[in-house]
C-alpha cells in the first residue's frame, strides 16, 4: 500500500513539473511583431476612460482591477495600475513617447531588456511605466507617486549610516 502511494506521488510530481515547465516556456516566449494586433493607421489611439486624466492609456487596453489601486486627493496622488491588451510592445512604447509630453510629462529614461521601462517626471511627480510582451497579451504597469526630491536636496541620503556609533 505504501509503495503504491509513493509511486502515485512520484508520478504526480513528475507530471506537475513537466506540465509546469511547458506552460512557463509558452508564457514567456516573446512574440514576433506579426503576432500582435495592428492598427490601421499605425498609431495607437488614447482610451476614453482614464484613472488619471493626464496619463494616457492606449485604446484597447483593459485595467486589471484586482491588481490595481489608486489614491488621489487635491494635493496628492499615487497608484499602481495594471492593464492588458494585444498591441505590439514597441507600438506601446511609441504611444507613450508621443502622448506623455502632450500632458507635460518629460521622459527621463527608457530601459529596454525583456521588458521596457519608461520613467517620466513632471511638477514633483514621477510616473514609471513598465511594458511587457507575452505570448498573446501585452501588459502595462503604471506606477505614479510624488518625486523624492527631498532626499536629494537635503543631502540626507547616506547620513543614517554615518551617524551610527562604533564601539
Amino acid at each position: 500500500m505504501l509503495k503504491k502511494i509513493t509511486i502515485y506521488l512520484v508520478l504526480f510530481a513528475v507530471l506537475t513539473t513537466l506540465t509546469g515547465c511547458g506552460a512557463f516556456q509558452r508564457f514567456n516566449r516573446r512574440r514576433s511583431s506579426e503576432e500582435y494586433e495592428t492598427t490601421k493607421s499605425g498609431t495607437l489611439e488614447t482610451a476614453s476612460l482614464l484613472r488619471f486624466s493626464d496619463i494616457p492609456i492606449p485604446a484597447g487596453f483593459k485595467i486589471k482591477p484586482d491588481e490595481s489601486y489608486s489614491f488621489q486627493t487635491d494635493n496628492f496622488r499615487a497608484g499602481l495600475l495594471k492593464y492588458t491588451g494585444s498591441t505590439n510592445p514597441e507600438d506601446v512604447v511609441q504611444f507613450f513617447k508621443e502622448q506623455m509630453p502632450r500632458h507635460n510629462w518629460q521622459l527621463v529614461n527608457l530601459i529596454e531588456y525583456e521588458k521596457r521601462v519608461m520613467n517620466f517626471e513632471k511638477q514633483g511627480q514621477s510616473c514609471l511605466i513598465t511594458i511587457e510582451g507575452g505570448v498573446t497579451r501585452t501588459a502595462i504597469t503604471l506606477s505614479i507617486s510624488p518625486k523624492s526630491e527631498g532626499l536629494r536636496e537635503t543631502g540626507t541620503v547616506g547620513t543614517a549610516a554615518s551617524s551610527i556609533e562604533t564601539k
